[in-house]
């Protein structure tokens, strides 16, 4: 029973990192663009979302749910364009860097 838990123990460790991923906008684009994204995928409920560098990202559908979003680095570059029709839900927190540029819906900067 002892070798069981212990296994058990190893693999919910060794596993758990496998549920929370990050991916990294590496060009800008559509945020429901598969390879905008490293790694390759969208991110999703259990991913915590990177843009960041002088790139930009538009969302201009429901892009579903995260888990967190960093917006932009210590140089403060990078962009989010939030469409008219533009949906992102984040269930664990924003950090936005100084210097981050936000616009809004129907071209609105915040």
């Amino acid at each position: 029973m002892k070798q069981f838990i212990r296994f058990l123990s190893i693999f919910l460790i060794a596993t758990g990192s496998a549920w929370a991923a990050t991916s990294t906008l590496n060009t800008s684009g559509s945020w429901s663009t598969a390879t905008n994204w490293t790694p390759s995928g969208v991110p999703g409920s259990t991913t915590d979302a990177v843009v960041n560098g002088a790139k930009y990202v538009n969302v201009s559908t429901d892009s579903g749910i995260i888990k967190s979003l960093t917006l932009g680095n210590s140089s403060g570059e990078g962009a989010i364009n939030m469409k008219a029709n533009g949906v992102l839900k984040v269930s664990n927190g924003v950090n936005v860097c100084v210097g981050f540029q936000y616009h809004g819906r129907y071209g609105d900067r915040h």
